[in-house]
């Protein structure tokens, strides 16, 4: 599905209350990411425990976007 906008967007990816890990649910997030790229995203986010910026994967941004 493709969205029309002027403006970046931003995929937020959240589990709930998951029985998994956030370890685990990360490296299925980021398995579909190599499989199938961001999209028309700029940036994805996953929040389990904490919130992790997942894509890009490098960078200052990446590096320190992990919060509790």
């Amino acid at each position: 599905e493709g969205y029309r906008t002027d403006h970046p967007i931003e995929l937020l990816v959240y589990t709930g209350a998951a029985i998994s890990p956030d370890s685990q649910v990360l490296a299925e997030v980021r398995k579909k990411i190599a499989c199938l790229g961001n999209g028309m995203f700029r940036r994805i986010w996953f929040v389990g425990d904490c919130c992790y910026l997942v894509w890009p994967s490098s960078g200052a941004l990446a590096a320190s976007a992990a919060w509790r």
